[in-house]
């Protein structure tokens, strides 16, 4: 990567400066690994009705963040579920007042 001798940031210093760390909403990073680790072992292929489509599969948690925080990035709590059947769940967990 070039460096930047500006004394003002040129746009592409400044885009870069506000990637990753640098941006506002950075939360320390290592979401998308684990996502990504479980639609593999899924083999990105929805858990309840075997829908096998990349481009829609979403990683749910089985056991809510809201009930069990601490199983945030626990594999075993995570399961590859295609956009329907996640909201399903999600509309059912909202209903019995879980989510």
């Amino acid at each position: 990567m070039p460096i930047c001798y500006k004394a003002t940031r040129c746009e592409v210093c400044a885009a870069r400066a506000r990637r990753g760390a640098g941006h506002t909403s950075w939360k320390g990073g290592g979401v998308h690994s684990y996502k990504l680790a479980v639609l593999e072992r899924d083999n990105w292929t929805c858990q309840k009705c075997g829908l096998c489509d990349p481009e829609v599969m979403e990683v749910d948690h089985i056991i809510p963040k809201k009930l069990r925080p601490d199983l945030k990035v626990d594999h075993s709590n995570l399961q590859t579920l295609c956009a329907n059947c996640h909201r399903r769940k999600s509309n059912n967990e909202l209903k019995n007042g879980i989510a």
